[in-house]
C-alpha cells in the first residue's frame, strides 16, 4: 500500500485547486480512509478543521448502493467559509446542498441551530475510486459552504424546525422544496449521532463545534445562476455561481 502520509500533500493540493484527485491508495479500509481524511483536513487549514463536521451518505438508498448500514462523517474547511451572497466559479464534479448547521459547546450541548449550504466536489481519477473508505479519505468531497444568522437552541426553535421547508431557486425559478428536519431524523438526532460517531472515531473535539447535519432533499447540479436559499422563519442565504 502507497505510505498514506507521503499521500497528504497530493490529496490536499488537489482539494485546494478544485483539480481531479489523483488515484487513491488501493485496498483502503475504512479506518484507513478517516485517519486519512484527519490527516487531510490539517494539511488544508490546520487544527481549525477539526471543529467543524459534516454528515454526508445520509440517503438510506445511497447507503444500501454501496454497502453501506449508516452515514458518514469527514472534516469542513473553515476556510472555505462564504458569506451569503458569495460568487463562485464553476468547479471541478461540485453539488449543492441545502443543509441545517447545529453548535455544539465544548461538551456536547447544542447552543444554536442556522440555515446552511454546502457546496461538495467529489471528482475521483478513477470510477473504481468510489468506495466508502475512499469517500471517507476526501472528508465526503468537502468544499465550501455558507451559514445563516444563528437561532438559540430551545423549544420554539426545535418545533418550527418540524414545519420549516426549504425552498432553493435559481433565478428565481423553483429547483427544490423539502422538509428542513429531515436529514438524520432531524436536527436533535442528526447532531447527536455526529457526536457519537466523531468519539468512536477518536476524533476529540475542543470548544465550540459547527456540525453540518446531512443534505436536505437532494444534491443539485452546479451550474451558472443567481440562487436563494428560503428557510422560512430561519431566515435565507443566497450566492452567484459565475458562467466561467
Amino acid at each position: 500500500m502507497t505510505d498514506l502520509t507521503s499521500f497528504v500533500p497530493l490529496l490536499a493540493e488537489a482539494v485546494c485547486r478544485h483539480k481531479t484527485l489523483p488515484p487513491l491508495p488501493p485496498g483502503l479500509t475504512e479506518m484507513e480512509g478517516y485517519q486519512l481524511a484527519r490527516q487531510l483536513a490539517q494539511a488544508v487549514v490546520g487544527e481549525k478543521a477539526l471543529h467543524a463536521l459534516k454528515a454526508g451518505l445520509t440517503d438510506p438508498r445511497i447507503q444500501a448502493h454501496l454497502g453501506l448500514y449508516e452515514a458518514m462523517l469527514g472534516h469542513l474547511y473553515p476556510n472555505r467559509r462564504l458569506q451569503s451572497g458569495a460568487r463562485l466559479s464553476r468547479r471541478g464534479k461540485a453539488m449543492i446542498e441545502c443543509e441545517l448547521a447545529v453548535f455544539v459547546d465544548a461538551g456536547g450541548r447544542p447552543v444554536s441551530v442556522a440555515p446552511a449550504l454546502e457546496f461538495v466536489n467529489v471528482d475521483f481519477a478513477r470510477s473504481e475510486d468510489l468506495t466508502p473508505p475512499n469517500l471517507a479519505a476526501i472528508n465526503l468531497g468537502a468544499d465550501a459552504f455558507l451559514v445563516g444568522e444563528t437561532q438559540p437552541w430551545n423549544d420554539a426553535t426545535l418545533a418550527s424546525l418540524d414545519t420549516i421547508r426549504i425552498e432553493l431557486y435559481r433565478d428565481e425559478a423553483l429547483l427544490l422544496e423539502a422538509p428542513a428536519n429531515s436529514s438524520l431524523g432531524g436536527a436533535v438526532d442528526g447532531s447527536q449521532w455526529m457526536l457519537d460517531k466523531a468519539r468512536q472515531l477518536g476524533w476529540s473535539l475542543d470548544g465550540e463545534t459547527l456540525l453540518m447535519t446531512g443534505t436536505v432533499g437532494k444534491p443539485l447540479a452546479f451550474v451558472p445562476g443567481v440562487y436563494r436559499a428560503d428557510y422560512g422563519p430561519l431566515g435565507s442565504l443566497s450566492f452567484t455561481i459565475d458562467d466561467q
